[in-house]
């Protein structure tokens, strides 16, 4: 993924860089890393109409497991690995002042 694409997630610009389903399976991931977990039935439903099963499934997973690493290094705190050292770090509108 590029600074550019990095950039522009969570932005109006998301358009320019992501397709439909790229689009939902961001919103997803956001919704399942949530606390607590805040994923709706009509987002479930986006998702299946671009994924079959066994996809959704796989997504699933990659995301949770992605979410228990990121709790597990806290826990421990442990240190980034600095495999993203220097590249961009998107901050969502929202969070913006």
């Amino acid at each position: 993924m590029s600074d550019e694409e990095l950039l522009a997630m969570g932005t109006e610009r998301e358009k320019e860089y992501f397709s439909e389903l790229e689009r939902t399976v961001i919103e997803y991931a956001v919704a399942l890393s949530s606390t607590p977990v805040d994923v709706e039935d009509e987002l479930v439903e986006r998702l299946r109409s671009h994924l079959d099963e066994r996809e959704l499934l796989e997504l699933t997973t990659q995301i949770s497991y992605g979410n228990h690493l990121a709790r597990f290094s806290r826990a421990y705190d442990l240190p980034a690995s600095g495999s993203s050292r220097g590249r961009a770090c998107p901050i969502p509108d929202h969070l913006r002042s």
